[in-house]
């Protein structure tokens, strides 16, 4: 799941301006990826990802 279908009103690039939802967003994108990093890799498969997938959603920054 993607901040896109959770939060479809918000753009993604870096604002102007900051808003709480910026801010609620990045944290949640923050703590999720930090979290998907210690997955155990026999884990990935049940949640649907592969090692590839996972390497590319953690290297994201977090405003993405």
């Amino acid at each position: 799941m993607t901040h896109e279908t959770l939060h479809p009103f918000i753009d993604t690039t870096v604002p102007n301006t900051i808003t709480r939802d910026h801010l609620s967003l990045w944290y949640r994108n923050w703590t999720t990826r930090r979290a998907f990093r210690c997955v155990a890799p026999e884990l990935l498969e049940d949640l649907g990802f592969t090692e590839e997938q996972r390497t590319a959603e953690i290297a994201k920054p977090f405003w993405q």
